[in-house]
């Protein structure tokens, strides 16, 4: 049995994008609690199960202070303390003393990683979920943690790598479908193969070329691959939901699942026909590009990066099949979406006649 945690966003996450996470419970019990510490520990374990967070932490603050050698009362104040997001510093400080009294306790390092995650602190939680994956190479949750980490530097197939791995350990680990299919849209949409959004008011016309009929065939292959791809994505988003039907973001992912089944079937009969920018005679011009909001939540957080689309600048002037590469937490996600939906620009052409093209938006977040 697993013991639930704290939702938390991949990162950039990619990234937002709320996930239930799971910590495995210490293997072993402690040695060193006495008797009375050992009750008043399990009281506030049941709490913690219970999702009575705050007087969980409560109950074990008790015992710490009675009894500061006992790790595993350490290691669920910390999963306690992670549910409220004033208190990540004080939960990684619980995590850490827990690895200090019991260097070679897998779980805490696990959870720390996840804290470490939670505030952005992306070199040190992979630090720490690699260490618990070393000392217990079965916990799904530590290879789920590698798998954010890497999705949120952009390497897209490690991060694939981990968030596959994390799924064979545990089936029911939602938050790594979501990396996955984050993972995978990131392999689709990687920048060199991207087009990024035009400067407002300039476009430069493509050099006519001849395409012969082996490169014709290669991007019919390319293509298929892309479709491949973005199929294995929805489908993993489509478990996630199924998983997770909570999560307070569950409507952006359905729009982003119907969206994933849409473009995945791009290039069929009846279709429509979306190009790249090395296909179009002029590219979409932007006349406007609204920024996105901050919300009261993201700020309060110091939640900071950058949300990445991909879209479709349709031939009729509509931004149409918007696809979340890299999220953020806490509304940052909505707010890009709902700033491109508001973009206005001049479609691109081939040979004078407009065209829809697939084009790369990137929104930053940052405090000042």
């Amino acid at each position: 049995m697993q013991d639930k945690v704290f939702s938390i966003a991949p990162g950039f996450f990619f990234f937002s994008l709320l996930i239930v996470f799971g910590l495995f419970p210490p293997s072993t019990k402690s040695q060193t609690a006495t008797v009375v510490d050992s009750a008043n520990r399990e009281r506030g374990i049941n709490l913690y199960r219970k999702k009575n967070f705050v007087e969980a932490a409560n109950v074990l603050k008790d015992v710490v202070k009675k009894s500061g050698a006992d790790e595993e009362a350490w290691y669920y104040l910390g999963l306690a303390l992670t549910q409220q997001p004033k208190e990540l510093k004080n939960a990684t400080k619980a995590f850490e003393t827990a690895i200090k009294l019991r260097p070679s306790y897998a779980a805490a390092h696990t959870g720390l990683s996840y804290v470490l995650l939670r505030r952005n602190k992306f070199s040190d939680a992979l630090h720490e979920a690699q260490t618990a994956i070393k000392l217990e190479p079965k916990l799904a949750n530590a290879h789920h943690v590698v798998a954010v980490v890497r999705l949120n530097a952009g390497a897209f197939d490690d991060a694939l790598a981990s968030a596959t791995e994390a799924i064979r350990l545990n089936p029911r680990l939602a938050a790594a479908y979501l990396v996955k299919s984050e993972s995978l849209w990131g392999i689709y949409a990687r920048p060199s193969e991207s087009a990024q959004i035009p400067k407002r008011g300039r476009t430069k016309p493509t050099t006519e070329t001849v395409t012969s009929p082996e490169e014709m065939e290669e991007r019919r292959r390319k293509r298929k691959k892309d479709e491949s791809i973005l199929a294995e994505s929805a489908q993993s988003l489509e478990t996630y939901l199924k998983l997770n039907p909570s999560d307070p973001s569950a409507a952006l992912w359905r729009q982003q699942l119907a969206t994933l089944k849409v473009i995945s079937n791009i290039g069929e009969a009846g279709a429509e026909v979306v190009k790249h920018g090395d296909e179009v005679t002029t590219k979409a011009i932007v006349l406007a590009k609204p920024e996105p909001a901050y919300t009261d939540e993201a700020r309060g957080a110091h939640i900071t990066g950058t949300v990445v689309l991909r879209a479709v600048f349709s031939a009729n002037g509509t931004i149409r099949h918007i696809l979340i590469v890299r999220g953020l937490p806490l509304g940052l996600t909505e707010q890009a979406v709902m700033a491109a939906q508001r973009i206005r620009f001049t479609p691109a052409t081939v040979d004078g006649v407009p065209v829809s093209m697939f084009v790369q938006l990137e929104y930053n977040f940052h405090l000042y």
